[in-house]
């Protein structure tokens, strides 16, 4: 009777999970076979560049720039030339902040030597 029961049981469960899997197999392919039709109706989801493409981001750029332009703003060609000006000015200083850097070092190299002389001074001076 028990055996009966279990077994009973287990198919139950295992046609649960059979059924499941299907139902999730199913959407899938219905998944699949709607992105299939997409492309072929020609709407595509990746992401191409052609040189119209690039013909039509070049256009849409001088546009963008026409009103920073007009709007008083700096256009991407400015911005560009800012920032490669601001790496030139960073690698100039470069030598300079490392120089800053290093004498930093030894200011605090200094002062914990001094507060170890001041300690071992106290030391010598306790009684």
């Amino acid at each position: 009777m028990r055996q009966t029961f279990l077994l009973l049981v287990l198919s139950v469960f295992f046609s649960i999970q059979v059924n499941g899997q299907y139902v999730h197999d199913e959407q899938r392919q219905k998944e699949l076979n709607n992105y299939l039709e997409s492309i072929r109706k020609g709407r595509e989801y990746g992401n191409t560049k052609t040189s119209q493409f690039k013909m039509n981001e070049q256009a849409v750029q001088e546009m963008t720039d026409m009103w920073k332009r007009q709007a008083g703003k700096k256009t991407s060609a400015e911005l560009d030339a800012e920032r490669t000006a601001n790496q030139k000015k960073w690698e100039a200083n470069r030598e300079e902040r490392e120089a800053k850097q290093k004498a930093a070092e030894e200011q605090r190299a200094n002062k914990y030597l001094l507060k170890e002389v001041a300690v071992a001074v106290v030391k010598m001076n306790a009684p």
